[in-house]
């Protein structure tokens, strides 16, 4: 589990998820804090399949053919506009790209409130990863 300093474990990442991870290529919904969610996808970037790109909620265009890694951050700020094209370009049969989320906060209460589409939410979410800060010695 070790890439470096930082193993997934000092993230609060249990073993189990972390061969997912590695083997599976799920959607991902990574929730900690800006640093937590940096360290971490630095730890992911070996396993992450080539190209990756970042998408921030101020993005209008997605990348055409995407069929590697989507890196999303803050998801929650997607505005409804952007969330519903980023869920039709998840939805096309062809799309073979795996989409790495993250939120500082939990995001069901937004989609409790309406504020985010409820598909795009489980669509984004296969799995669930609260990360904890890593030790500041490691």
């Amino acid at each position: 589990m070790a890439t470096g300093k930082l193993t997934a474990l000092d993230f609060g990442v249990t073993a189990d998820d972390w061969n997912v991870l590695r083997t599976a290529r799920p959607n991902v919904l990574l929730l900690g804090s800006d640093s937590a969610v940096t360290g971490f996808l630095q730890l992911m970037l070996p396993l992450l399949q080539t190209p990756v790109v970042h998408y921030t909620n101020d993005a209008a265009a997605l990348p055409p053919a995407l069929r590697g890694t989507m890196i999303l951050r803050d998801v929650g700020r997607l505005s409804a506009d952007n969330q519903q094209r980023l869920f039709e370009w998840l939805a096309e049969p062809t799309r073979a790209a795996q989409v790495i989320s993250t939120s500082s906060c939990p995001l069901f209460p937004l989609v409790e409130r309406k504020t985010l589409a409820e598909p795009l939410y489980y669509c984004l979410n296969a799995i669930m990863i609260a990360l904890n800060e890593p030790p500041s010695s490691a």
